[in-house]
């Protein structure tokens, strides 16, 4: 369960930052906070290309955004399969 007082060490548990999100209104006027969250764990983030999230994210550098299932599939297993990423 997420509290203030563990968020830290939770990231410090991850593998990869995700931040899937529908390309709406309401997704495009959110800005890249958890993105954010994870840079500062030195996650790799996988982020749909949506608002902030392009600003945030340099592709192939800090992360991917995949903008279709099957490039999220393949940005996934890229990440997974090579853990130096």
């Amino acid at each position: 369960q997420w509290s203030p007082e563990t968020e830290v060490e939770a990231l410090a548990t991850a593998d990869v930052g995700l931040m899937p999100l529908a390309d709406d209104g309401w997704s495009r006027g959110k800005c890249a906070f958890k993105l954010l969250q994870y840079m500062a764990a030195s996650l790799p983030c996988v982020a749909s290309p949506v608002g902030a999230n392009r600003e945030v994210v340099l592709e192939g550098v800090s992360g991917c955004l995949p903008a279709t299932l099957g490039s999220w599939e393949s940005s996934l297993s890229r990440l997974l399969g090579d853990p130096g990423l």
